[in-house]
């Protein structure tokens, strides 16, 4: 859906009147399972799914292993023991198993579990895939929110992969995987929110999801992380102002004053997908 400020070669959907679900998928057509509920901080609104429950979307041609992009979401972490998948986009299966075990689908996923933390996948050819995840134990609350952002370069290394957590810089590793992937990952299934066909986000919730065409550095990825805050904070008098939006706006400020020196500015209007509630 072409939002109002749909960036140049990009998509954006962005609920106003009708609400997160009916942007999303259309009046009335919510799938079962799928709760419109409230948002971050009780605000906006959120998609929350139930047991098995997924949403089908448009295919999504900008994440690739060469193509740089971004994958960034705010999501609510259920108490869960297992691994779940936020979102995905596999192919059918192949004819033939792969020489290899594991995941015989190409494409992508972005999961977690509360002992591990978020985890990105990129999976090729005869199961080859690179990946990262947190180094350290699970950096995630249970029954909280989190915002998460991934961002690669384009370059079929898995060093060339980042993980942000609420905005800091986390480190993260492979999973004894391939450190190269040799061939790309794109496919023409949809994007799934909520499930890759064998695990599911049962009891969880997304508010906010991205995917960028291009990847951002530590202070981009903070902005993103900020960027609900800046935007209620953007409504209001500055007496109004609560202490978290004078924070996020004094370095919002910096960040400006960085781009005006001739850093980096914050870029991250290049997006390919944006799904949001209202803001």
């Amino acid at each position: 859906a072409g939002g109002r400020d749909a960036p140049e070669g990009g998509q954006v959907a962005e609920s106003h009147q009708g609400g997160l679900g009916e942007v999303l998928l259309g009046p009335g057509k919510v799938p079962a399972g799928i709760e419109i509920a409230p948002g971050l901080d009780g605000t906006g609104q959120a998609l929350r799914f139930g047991k098995d429950a997924s949403i089908q979307l448009q295919h999504v041609s900008e994440v690739d292993a060469d193509k740089p992009f971004t994958i960034a979401a705010w999501v609510w972490a259920p108490k869960s023991k297992g691994r779940m998948t936020i979102a995905s986009q596999f192919g059918p299966e192949p004819m033939e198993r792969p020489k290899r075990g594991g995941e015989r689908r190409k494409g992508w996923s972005l999961d977690f579990s509360m002992q591990e933390g978020p985890k990105l996948r990129m999976v090729g050819d005869e199961g080859k895939s690179i990946s990262s995840a947190p180094i350290e134990d699970s950096l995630l609350t249970a029954e909280s929110w989190h915002h998460l952002v991934f961002t690669y370069d384009g370059s079929r290394d898995r060093r060339g992969l980042e993980l942000y957590i609420d905005g800091k810089s986390v480190s993260s590793h492979g999973a004894r995987e391939d450190d190269v992937l040799t061939t790309l990952i794109g496919n023409d299934a949809p994007l799934s929110l909520g499930q890759d066909n064998k695990t599911f986000f049962a009891g969880g919730a997304i508010a906010e999801f991205r995917i960028l065409n291009h990847r951002v550095d530590e202070q981009q990825a903070e902005l993103l992380f900020l960027r609900n805050v800046l935007t209620a904070a953007a409504t209001k008098d500055a007496a109004e102002l609560s202490r978290s939006e004078r924070s996020a706006l004094a370095t919002w400020y910096v960040r400006q004053n960085d781009a005006s020196r001739g850093l980096r500015p914050w870029a991250v209007g290049r997006g390919a997908l944006a799904l949001r509630g209202p803001l």
